[in-house]
């Protein structure tokens, strides 16, 4: 099992490496898709490496609340939740995914996270 929890933790770092490259091209879109994708991934490990078992939702929230999220992570990971069906379907306009500041604060949020589930792991 660690060696699965390994390989998303992996998978975890590719997904913010691909945001911040994709932030410096002012590709905020994507931006807010690969951070929400951090985050969603990295809670998604500590549950595997916690409960030896993956669970299948997009739910940022549920997902936080599962492996006991501190309350201000919690809250960003919350905010991160549209981005996902946001940025994959053009139609859903209520969430801003394409300036700079949503891009920002997603990206800092899902670096947030990542560093707390990272420490979970240790």
């Amino acid at each position: 099992m660690e060696e699965e929890v390994n390989n998303w933790v992996r998978q975890v770092e590719a997904d913010l490496r691909k945001a911040k490259i994709l932030f410096n091209n002012r590709e905020f879109d994507g931006v807010t898709f690969y951070s929400q994708q951090t985050a969603e991934k990295a809670l998604k490990s500590i549950h595997l490496f916690k409960e030896q078992k993956l669970i299948k939702t997009h739910d940022l929230s549920l997902l936080g609340r599962l492996v006991k999220l501190p309350k201000e992570l919690l809250k960003k990971a919350i905010l991160l939740n549209p981005f996902y069906t946001a940025s994959r379907y053009p139609i859903l306009e209520e969430h801003d995914i394409s300036n700079e500041k949503n891009a920002d604060e997603s990206l800092n949020s899902a670096e947030e996270i990542l560093k707390w589930c990272k420490k979970q792991i240790e």
